[in-house]
């Protein structure tokens, strides 16, 4: 077959896949990509037996494994190469794109919470120095009642004493 004919037996290829991915409309990867449900790899971890499964682009990766933390090769699907998940240039610069909006975004949500935390460190500053003032208060209070108990056991014991006189007095 000519090189033209490869390229062309390529594209149609091509074509027919992504028709068959576009049919399949129940799943669609994070770039807004539909898969297919058959496109996760299902294995099982050589350390712990623990069952994995991640997405077919995953093929051929080293990854920890989520139960023991140990990294594990993810395995390549009989009559797959990893050539195979190779994106084209348009791709790759679409995904750089996506990465470069949300890495703007991510950003300003950092400056934004940034921001929050000097607001609410702001408002602990204060609101420590209202519970300091309002501690003092609370001292100063439980002093001042001391003093009037104190107060009231000497007016106690003072009517105590003239009650007695007055007791004496009548007899």
């Amino acid at each position: 077959m000519s090189q033209t004919g490869q390229a062309e037996s390529g594209r149609v290829g091509e074509q027919a896949a992504h028709a068959f991915m576009l049919g399949n409309d129940a799943l669609v990867d994070d770039q807004g990509t539909p898969i297919s449900s058959d496109s996760d790899i299902v294995f099982d971890c050589p350390h712990c037996g623990h069952q994995l499964v991640i997405d077919v682009r995953g093929a051929g990766l080293t990854v920890a494994c989520t139960e023991c933390g140990q990294l594990v090769q993810v395995p390549i699907p009989e009559g797959m190469e990893v050539a195979d998940l190779d994106e084209t240039p348009e791709q790759l610069f679409a995904q750089i794109l996506q990465l470069r909006r949300s890495l703007a975004r991510a950003e300003e949500r950092i400056a934004e919470l940034e921001r929050v935390v000097a607001s609410q460190m702001e408002r602990r500053s204060v609101m420590e120095k209202a519970r300091l003032a309002t501690l003092h208060r609370c001292v100063e209070m439980g002093n001042l009642l001391q003093t009037i108990l104190r107060s009231q056991g000497d007016v106690v014991s003072v009517v105590q004493r003239v009650q007695s006189l007055l007791a004496e007095e009548q007899k």
